[in-house]
């Protein structure tokens, strides 16, 4: 069972499942609980995040940040430690450790520790670091959850800041771009009802 989060993050949790089929949903659940049960602090990424921040976005797996040393075993060969999910209810659930830039390990290094302090909530990515993590991945529909997430609101000049601070040229490139596209959307003449 999934602790009682606070009001922003339960209700975004909730957009973001409402967004995704039933074995999503339950897949999701099922790693939070068993991560949980684990003792391994993680962080919700990937599509369901991009839901959460407000932007539905129909994802097909689960993507959690998770300690190295917590999750995984071995040094040279690395191996799931015993009873962590790879699949649950025929959904893939994907594993990212803390990697790139100083300044994006110390961000994700600082939402672990906020899972951490937190066993049993679900911690989730923030916006910036999202995007960064979207973005670096380079694919079309990464960067069309971007421009939908810009339509919602979100501060692009605060993402924009966090992405000078990671250094990576390409990344910034397509967030700017990114940021023109969803602007021109704003200004093409459409459905005003």
């Amino acid at each position: 069972m999934i602790m009682r989060q606070p009001a922003p993050i339960r209700e975004g949790i909730e957009a973001a499942l409402d967004g995704v089929n039933q074995r999503v949903r339950r897949a999701f659940e099922t790693t939070h609980e068993r991560l949980a049960e684990l003792g391994i602090p993680h962080v919700l990424i990937g599509g369901l995040a991009v839901g959460v921040h407000g932007y539905q976005y129909a994802t097909q797996d689960v993507d959690w940040l998770v300690t190295a040393e917590k999750a995984f075993e071995g040094t040279t060969v690395l191996t799931y430690k015993p009873g962590i999910p790879i699949r649950a209810e025929n959904v893939n659930i994907d594993y990212l450790t803390p990697e790139g830039p100083p300044s994006v390990i110390e961000a994700m290094e600082a939402a672990l520790a906020t899972s951490e302090a937190n066993p049993g909530h679900v911690v989730v990515v923030p916006v910036e670091l999202l995007v960064w993590m979207k973005l670096k991945a380079g694919r079309g529909k990464d960067t069309a959850a971007i421009i939908e997430l810009l339509h919602t609101g979100q501060d692009g000049d605060r993402i924009r800041a966090f992405l000078v601070t990671a250094g990576n040229k390409k990344v910034l490139d397509r967030f700017d771009a990114a940021v023109r596209k969803a602007a021109e959307e704003d200004d093409e003449p459409g459905d005003q009802t």
